[in-house]
């Protein structure tokens, strides 16, 4: 519902993106098949904003590396694109989030897996990243990353990106 979805406008505020250490976005990105240019390998172009349901064209709907880019953003411990292809290589040529948004952490999926499980493991990773051992310290992004997706059944791995920057960050210290 509208509620619950950002605009590209509302995403791209760069006021309260300069506020948050944090990107974290769960909704829809766009794989190559899409484009129709790119038939070699797997590549990862953009991710969606809230659009009527009834418009079926994604033209100013879509949000690319280079709006990000284009913002100027200080930079982010953690990225986590929580949608269909973001841990593919970008499509583009001159940048992907991962740089566009000057990241430590970056996490995401290298296939389409079912929206309501993404959410679930959204919401368990960063649960995962609050959490402390026997001797009060916590896991690092990508210990942390996972130890969810061991837990998680369905979700292999392979299906999971997460840069080698995570292992050198915890979240909240």
């Amino acid at each position: 519902t509208r509620e619950e979805s950002p605009t590209v406008t509302e995403i791209l505020d760069k006021n309260t993106l300069s506020k948050n250490s944090i990107f974290y976005y769960n909704g829809h990105g766009t794989l190559h098949e899409r484009r129709a240019a790119v038939v070699d390998t797997d590549y990862f172009f953009d991710i969606h904003a809230y659009r009527p349901f009834w418009n079926d064209n994604l033209e100013g709907f879509e949000i690319t590396p280079k709006d990000i880019k284009a913002l100027e953003l200080p930079e982010y411990e953690l990225v986590f694109l929580n949608a269909c292809g973001s841990g593919y290589k970008s499509g583009y040529k001159d940048i992907s989030f991962e740089e566009a948004f000057n990241t430590k952490a970056y996490m995401g999926w290298k296939t389409s897996p079912i929206a309501q499980r993404i959410v679930k493991y959204g919401k368990l990773f960063f649960e995962e990243c609050a959490k402390k051992d026997n001797e009060g310290k916590k896991l690092n992004v990508y210990d942390s990353a996972y130890r969810v997706i061991d837990e998680f059944d369905g979700l292999i791995n392979e299906n999971l990106y997460v840069n080698d920057g995570a292992k050198g960050l915890i979240l909240g210290e």
